[in-house]
């Protein structure tokens, strides 16, 4: 590790002469990013603890757009509103299903927005839409469309549906909508364009990582269960400690916005 940043993972040890720690009794994993509701901001002190004490590092924030011209002036509201956050963070926007255009893409594009939150209400109006062109007018930036499945439509029928139209239209898409305060999963985090830059520890990577006790069987999400979150004791972002066993400081660290220049590079 030097300069905030990983040196390398792959390099022999044994001859650098440098400060060297022994981690045999921990299990390193990346810090996880998760969604964050617009809601919820300006966001406490408190709130943000509750998120470094289960891993997570990283948010990305659905911002309501209600129409199209209204988009840039929401996305600098929320911008105002994360001034003093201690994470890094993502802005996407979160839509009603009859606002995707042709148009709307051509300013998620100028905005450099990586994901688009589909509000679906209406199945039936959800297959009338133009997504040849809407496809045709996402390119070449692709942003990922995220479904958010209201009333009737959360069901078996509805996610089918959806899967199909964006399968048919070749359209970058989760098949799930993601949850509040989950971990983000890795194939999904590569499709939003954040993986490597968040989730990977890397050679030339940002120096951000959780510590856990390595005496539990590993699986799920980076390789620990979500039920063993209570036994994370370290944390890091950015080369800055900001937990430590039970103490946590986020001292005057700010996070800052993360940009997307391709989302779904990796795919």
């Amino acid at each position: 590790m030097k300069d905030d940043q990983v040196d390398s993972i792959h390099n022999p040890v044994n001859q650098l002469k440098m400060m060297k720690q022994n981690l045999e009794n921990f299990i390193m994993s990346p810090v996880t990013t998760t969604v964050l509701n617009e809601s919820k901001l300006p966001a406490s002190q408190s709130l943000y603890e509750q998120h470094v004490l289960k891993g997570v590092g990283m948010i990305l924030i659905p911002v309501k757009v209600a129409y199209v011209y209204l988009l840039t002036p929401c996305l600098e509201e929320i911008r105002k509103r994360m001034k003093e956050s201690p994470l890094d963070y993502l802005l996407a926007i979160k839509v009603a299903q009859n606002t995707i255009s042709p148009k709307l893409m051509q300013r998620c594009i100028k905005e450099r927005i990586p994901a688009v939150f589909v509000e679906i209400t209406d199945l039936d109006e959800l297959k009338r839409l133009p997504w040849s062109w809407i496809r045709q007018f996402s390119f070449p930036y692709n942003p990922i469309f995220i479904p958010i499945f209201r009333q009737e439509t959360a069901n078996d029928k509805g996610k089918t549906i959806w899967n199909k139209i964006m399968t048919d239209a070749k359209l970058s898409h989760s098949k799930e909508s993601l949850i509040e305060g989950a971990p983000i999963s890795v194939p999904t985090l590569k499709k939003i364009g954040l993986y490597p830059i968040k989730g990977y520890l890397r050679n030339n990577g940002e120096l951000s990582y959780n510590l856990f006790y390595s005496s539990h069987d590993t699986s799920d999400f980076n390789g620990i269960s979500e039920a063993e979150y209570d036994k994370l004791v370290v944390t890091v972002l950015n080369g800055e400690v900001v937990r430590a066993g039970s103490t946590l400081s986020f001292s005057d660290k700010k996070g800052s916005e993360i940009k997307i220049r391709i989302p779904g590079f990796l795919i």
